[in-house]
């Protein structure tokens, strides 16, 4: 995204959403275009926007520079994918969270890096956000294991002192976010499903149209907009699956 494109957006958006809370920035991986994202918040503040953000990552391009910034920026919570790697030098960021997907015929997998994440420190509470693979198609036999999983994961939250993050981080939809997105091209969307792969048709119906609404309140992710993108089957699994795993977690 050209920083000319971003400020745009960031002008528009803080105008017609004046109270925001939150800022994300997403991916592909944000940290690609690093210096887009320090602008980014640099440039936010000088617009007054006071409040946190975000940063969804799979790790790879934390080096020690990346490490730095945002260790001096706790404002900043930074999303890490764990199944790209779990490592010992991200314990010194303030505020990081710990995202791990159970994937229908790896389960058994999510549970040992879970553990794995607890083990890094006994003296820290690590932060996870546990979930399973939305959008695929998931079999009655690995739903009914996902119920077994669930139990373990929070067997292993519990044991540890893990602190569960899942409850705070719900929206209208699994895995996409209610409110408005803006591609790398500047159009916004009324929510982030426009990251998926779809047909240009579809992804022109997500777009927001007209004046975006004062209230702040943005627009939700529909289950008729989530079942053109990726079918009634996938959608109906991942539903399935989200129900269980909250399930379990929270027994």
């Amino acid at each position: 995204m050209p920083r000319a494109v971003f400020e745009k957006a960031a002008r528009g958006l803080l105008r017609a959403f004046p109270g925001v809370k939150l800022v994300k920035f997403f991916g592909g991986e944000p940290l690609l275009n690093f210096a887009l994202v320090r602008f980014g918040v640099s440039y936010l503040r000088s617009l007054g926007f006071s409040s946190a953000f975000e940063v969804g990552t799979n790790g790879l391009l934390l080096d020690g520079a990346r490490l730095a910034y945002f260790r001096a920026r706790p404002e900043i919570q930074l999303n890490v994918n764990a199944s790209f790697g779990v490592k010992k030098a991200f314990l010194g960021l303030p505020n990081l969270i710990w995202n791990l997907c159970v994937l229908p015929d790896a389960q058994g997998e999510a549970v040992a890096l879970l553990r794995r994440i607890a083990g890094l420190s006994k003296r820290a509470r690590p932060r996870v956000n546990l979930l399973p693979a939305y959008y695929r198609d998931w079999s009655p036999a690995q739903l009914g294991a996902l119920k077994r999983t669930a139990r373990d994961l929070a067997a292993c939250v519990r044991q540890n002192g893990l602190v569960l993050e899942n409850a705070v981080r719900t929206g209208s939809a699994p895995l996409f976010n209610d409110g408005p997105a803006v591609d790398v091209d500047g159009k916004i969307y009324g929510s982030n499903l426009c990251l998926a792969a779809m047909p240009g048709r579809l992804r022109d119906r997500l777009l927001l149209r007209g004046p975006l609404p004062s209230s702040g309140g943005g627009a939700v992710v529909s289950k008729k907009d989530l079942v053109a993108v990726f079918g009634l089957r996938a959608v109906a699994a991942s539903f399935a699956a989200d129900s269980i795993m909250g399930d379990g977690l929270y027994a």
